[in-house]
Parts: C-alpha cells; sequence; structure tokens
C-alpha cells in the first residue's frame, strides 16, 4: 500500500507507524470480536469500529502510556488533509462522493476539531472548520 493510498484509511493513518500488516491485523481484531465491519451501502465502503467498552478501554490505556496526544494529533492531520481535499471537490464532479465522506467521518471531524481547538491550535482548527463547514 502506497503512502497516498495510507491516507484514504483513518486506521492507516492514525494508528500505525507502517501499514505493513494492518490489513491482517484489523481482520485479527475483527476475528477476536474486539472490532465491528461497517459496510456503507451508498458506496460499499469498509470501516472498522470499536466497540464502546473497548474504545473507552483503548482510551484509557493511550492515556496511561502517554500515547493520546500522538493519535489525536495523527486523527487531525488526517482529518485536515481530507477535509481541504473534500473543500477543494466539493464543486466538481465528486461532490457527493465528499458530501458523503464528511457525513460518515462526522465524529472523527468533530474529535479532531475539539482536540485542536484544546490545544490552542486556532490555525489548523479555523482551517479544518473551513475546510468541512459546507457539509
Amino acid at each position: 500500500m502506497s503512502h497516498q493510498a495510507r491516507w484514504r484509511f483513518a486506521s492507516g493513518a492514525v494508528c500505525a507507524d507502517t501499514v505493513d500488516g494492518l490489513l491482517d491485523l484489523l481482520s485479527r481484531l475483527v476475528e477476536r470480536s474486539l472490532l465491528v465491519v461497517d459496510v456503507a451501502a451508498a458506496d460499499g465502503q469498509t470501516r472498522y469500529r470499536l466497540l464502546e467498552s473497548m474504545r473507552v478501554f483503548a482510551a484509557e490505556h493511550l492515556v496511561a502510556y502517554g500515547d493520546s496526544d500522538l493519535v489525536q494529533q495523527r486523527l487531525a492531520a488526517w482529518c485536515l488533509k481530507l477535509g481541504e481535499q473534500a473543500e477543494a471537490a466539493f464543486r466538481g464532479r465528486d461532490q457527493g462522493r465528499w458530501l458523503h465522506w464528511t457525513e460518515r467521518e462526522h465524529d472523527n471531524l468533530r474529535q479532531a476539531l475539539e482536540w485542536l481547538v484544546g490545544r490552542g491550535d486556532a490555525s489548523a482548527a479555523l482551517r479544518l472548520a473551513g475546510a468541512v463547514f459546507w457539509s
């Protein structure tokens, strides 16, 4: 998987230093019922989500091991990069696809924006908000 393709996947951009073995890891977590696979009817996109109890557990461990800011920073960077791509494509033929993306990623966009505001990064927060305000 190329670096460019990695940015399409939140799991690759946020959780992994490399994408080697990422799909294998995701598959093993699904097999152990730690991740749920959702396939969007509208576009056939596959999404992985943690069960709420696992999400809370993972968040606590990220804080305990000092990795929470790194993960939040990666999420914000991913959201900003794709948000700006969405903004650039908003008036083009891919408008529907990007509107669907912002709807699907609403929770991630909101979390990234809250983290940027909370750490006082007004510039990045305004860029992200400005990029996806139309959604």
